[in-house]
This record gives C-alpha cells, sequence and structure tokens, in this order.
C-alpha cells in the first residue's frame, strides 16, 4: 500500500473518531465491572457519508483500520444491511485526543524520507566521485599531451 492511500485511510480515520469522539454521553465509571466500552454518540456508515465527501469504500477501510487497533465497535443495521452503526472506545477517545492517525502519518513520511535518503545520497555521491576520477584522470592525460 502507498504512501498517499495509508494517508488519506488515516486521515479518513481521524475524522471519523472526530465525529464519533465529539459530544461524550456520560464519563465511564472504571471502578464498577460491568462499565461499558462505550461512551459516546452512534453514527452511522449512512450519516457519516452525508457529512463528507468519503465513499462507503473508505469508510469501511477507515473502519477496518480502527477496529483492529479496538478504536471503535461495529454492528451491522439488519435493516440497511451495507451500512453500520459505530460506536467510539475509551482507547479511540485516547487515540483521538492524541492525534493518534495524524501522528502515524507524521512518523510514516519521516520513515519514508529516511529510506529515500538511504539509498539517494550514497548513489550521488558514488556518481560525484566516479565524475571526480573521471576528470583527474582526463586533466593528467590532457596535461601529459600538452608537455
Amino acid at each position: 500500500m502507498s504512501y498517499e492511500i495509508r494517508k488519506d485511510l488515516r486521515v479518513c480515520a481521524d475524522w471519523i473518531l472526530s465525529v464519533l469522539c465529539a459530544n461524550p454521553l456520560e464519563d465511564v465509571n472504571p471502578v464498577r465491572a460491568d462499565w461499558l466500552r462505550y461512551k459516546f454518540d452512534t453514527y452511522t456508515t449512512r450519516q457519516l457519508l452525508g457529512m463528507e465527501s468519503y465513499t462507503l469504500e473508505n469508510l469501511n477501510a477507515a473502519m477496518r483500520l480502527l477496529l483492529r487497533n479496538d478504536h471503535i465497535m461495529v454492528s451491522v443495521i439488519v435493516s440497511d444491511v451495507p451500512h453500520k452503526s459505530l460506536y467510539a472506545t475509551i482507547e479511540g477517545q485516547d487515540a483521538f485526543d492524541g492525534s493518534y492517525y495524524l501522528r502515524e502519518n507524521k512518523r510514516d513520511r519521516l520513515e519514508s524520507i529516511e529510506l529515500y535518503t538511504k539509498w539517494v545520497i550514497p548513489i550521488i555521491s558514488a556518481g560525484v566521485g566516479l565524475l571526480a576520477l573521471t576528470l583527474s584522470i582526463y586533466n593528467l592525460i590532457r596535461g601529459k599531451h600538452l608537455q
């Protein structure tokens, strides 16, 4: 998966979390043994589609990423099968508060720059070295011919 696709996916995931975490319904009491892992409004993918210009495929891909990281919970809507209800988890709130997906994009970008410079700088250096060697040999040969 290319950097641009990963970046867009993470931006979409961050946007979903921003919508889900915007209005806390109640604070969760972690002392209770049976406390719910959700404390935020429920949104459907149909509602999210109406809020932003993402396609259902983009939303589903971002939801898979969020689910893998336990940042949301999803339930299927029986009356509207292609769409789902989404809930932010406590981990999702923490991820949103810490800008988790935006920081992942920055880290990914820095890694791609590092990988690029790891190969480009040595290649350019070798090319400059070869050019300098060629010029010095040329000047040495030309100097002998002039004498």
